[in-house]
């Protein structure tokens, strides 16, 4: 394989190991600590289920990390401080999103709104700067 090939296998492992890793952080943690606002987790699996589902997810992490050594996948380092940047981008595109002259292509806002959303949007891209 040449060197695009492996940057491309080796950039999409990492985004399934990431997906797996936050899946099992799911499986494993009490579901009383979880304090969400938008979204609940139904934990609808049976303890059988739940020990079958984290087994898979080890085996395939180990599967990954198996082929990855086998094609010599580089281990990437990702800084902390680089990856607030990341995340404190993409809320940034994420809010850009829903200024109110984007969300006119949903429908109409009276200007009372759209200003009170604007101002609500502003403050959260402020207040989003994590470093």
């Amino acid at each position: 394989m040449n060197e695009n090939h492996l940057r491309v296998i080796n950039s999409s492992f990492r985004l399934i190991e990431e997906e797996l890793r936050l899946l099992r952080y799911e499986l494993i943690q009490d579901p009383m600590s979880q304090k969400t606002i938008f979204y609940n987790v139904a934990y609808d699996l049976s303890r059988n289920r739940k020990k079958k589902v984290l087994g898979k997810i080890e085996a395939l992490l180990e599967e990954l990390k198996r082929i990855g050594a086998e094609l010599g996948l580089e281990v990437v380092e990702v800084n902390l401080s680089k990856r607030i940047m990341i995340v404190e981008s993409q809320i940034w595109v994420l809010l850009e999103e829903l200024e109110p002259k984007r969300l006119r292509g949903y429908g109409d806002l009276s200007d009372k709104e759209a200003e009170k959303f604007h101002q609500q949007i502003q403050n959260l891209v402020r207040m989003a700067s994590l470093n």
